[in-house]
């Protein structure tokens, strides 16, 4: 009789997306100059988002799109769905009102974005 031991995985999602064991939970789309922009390295900020498609919460895995639907890449997103629907468009200074607390540097920080 042999005995089986499973392991039982409890990796950040960071980690399960670098793992390629995250799915797109949703989609940001982009205006031109953030297009622009996150092909310069470039953080996504919510100034530069036309919509947003899903229901995620923050951490999750998102598309990330051109105004013509073109994949741009996808990111570890900083807010959930419905806090990107609310300062969508939005500069930081605007963000606040709409949050109900101080903002975060970016939507998507670039450190967790890949393109592509």
């Amino acid at each position: 009789m042999r005995t089986v031991f499973l392991h039982v995985r409890s990796d950040t999602a960071r980690k399960e997306w670098h793992g390629g064991r995250l799915a797109i939970e949703g989609v940001l789309t982009v205006d031109e100059g953030c297009m622009a922009a996150l092909s310069d390295g470039a953080s996504l900020l919510a100034a530069g988002v036309t919509g947003v498609e899903g229901d995620f919460q923050r951490g999750a895995l998102v598309g990330l799109h051109g105004p013509k639907g073109e994949r741009l890449g996808q990111g570890l997103v900083e807010y959930s769905a419905a806090e990107c629907r609310a300062i969508l468009g939005k500069r930081e200074s605007e963000q606040e009102a709409q949050l109900g607390y101080s903002p975060r540097a970016a939507v998507v920080h670039r450190d967790h974005m890949v393109q592509g």
